[in-house]
């Protein structure tokens, strides 16, 4: 297999912490995207034509869309996250089928937001999730659908293939660590009544498992649970980032009552999410963060 990796969406900060753990383990590294960015060592191209830079065995990872964290979940702005994630998948099987160059893998990028409202449940990837009604009806059958619908469109396209369900990335730039930092700042303690688990993972291992799903085939074909196996409560991960940015005053806590003016996405912090990445740790992987205080000193550089 040639070491050459092509990453849609790359000029985002995950595709970023992808391309450079790719250039670190000397794999060729193109990257396809609308906004043309340049770094050294890898090589960029436009999404119309992106198959030219195809080769036998290259692996490819999608982690193209419209950003969930932009604003208010309006119905503009709903069809946009959903069409846009499955028209880059499209774009991905047109070019694909128009190549005489196969790749060897499509690694997408799902969520852990699959599973649905499922409280203290610890959720693995055979499970269907769903135990518990979303704290925003509307804006939780949204969240399953689109994921559910890119993992289906995915099954689409002629590519031995993996479903990554991805729990929030510790990183401030269009992540939950934003929002969390300026509420532990107001002295907030917790969102509901903070109970909610929140799927976690630092950027340095989503990229790891990356390169860990690629080198694995028992996993192929299969979805993977990317997140760290020690999952916390919104209180729990309010209060350790408190304590590591010197904030020992975060004692209010916010009513799911006032958190519903956020509307819709209002789900993403009130619904929980206990999800443990079973198929990474039964092959083999080794989390370098696994405890979030250890994540949040890595980010922070503390």
């Amino acid at each position: 297999m040639p070491r050459h990796l092509i990453v849609f969406g790359g000029t985002g900060v995950l595709g970023r912490g992808v391309c450079r753990e790719a250039l670190n383990r000397e794999w060729d590294v193109t990257v396809v995207s609308r906004r043309i960015k340049g770094r050294e060592g890898v090589t960029y191209c436009g999404w119309e034509g992106w198959e030219q830079h195809l080769k036998e065995g290259s692996v490819l990872v999608n982690l193209a869309g419209e950003n969930p964290g932009k604003g208010y979940w309006t119905q503009g702005l709903r069809n946009k996250i959903l069409e846009s994630r499955l028209n880059a998948i499209e774009a991905i099987k047109r070019g694909v089928e128009n190549s005489i160059e196969k790749p060897a893998l499509l690694i997408q990028a799902s969520a852990a937001g699959v599973y649905g409202n499922t409280g203290d449940t610890l959720v693995t990837e055979d499970m269907d999730g769903g135990v518990l009604p979303s704290h925003h009806i509307e804006g939780g059958r949204f969240r399953v659908e689109v994921c559910k619908k890119i993992e289906e469109t995915l099954n689409t396209v002629p590519v031995p293939s993996v479903a990554l369900r991805i729990g929030h990335p510790v990183i401030s730039e269009d992540g939950l660590l934003g929002p969390l930092n300026l509420a532990s700042m107001l002295g907030v303690a917790s969102l509901g009544d903070g109970e909610q688990y929140l799927p976690w993972v630092h950027l340095d291992d989503l990229s790891r498992s990356i390169f860990h799903v690629t080198e694995t085939p028992s996993l192929h074909g299969r979805p993977v649970n990317v997140s760290s196996p020690s999952p916390v409560t919104n209180r729990d991960f309010l209060s350790v980032l408190s304590k590591l940015r010197g904030r020992p005053y975060a004692i209010l806590p916010i009513p799911s009552l006032f958190l519903s003016i956020l509307g819709p996405s209002s789900c993403v912090v009130l619904d929980s999410v206990r999800q443990h990445p079973q198929n990474l740790l039964d092959t083999g992987f080794k989390f370098k963060h696994d405890s979030l205080e250890g994540a949040l000193k890595a980010y922070y550089k503390l």
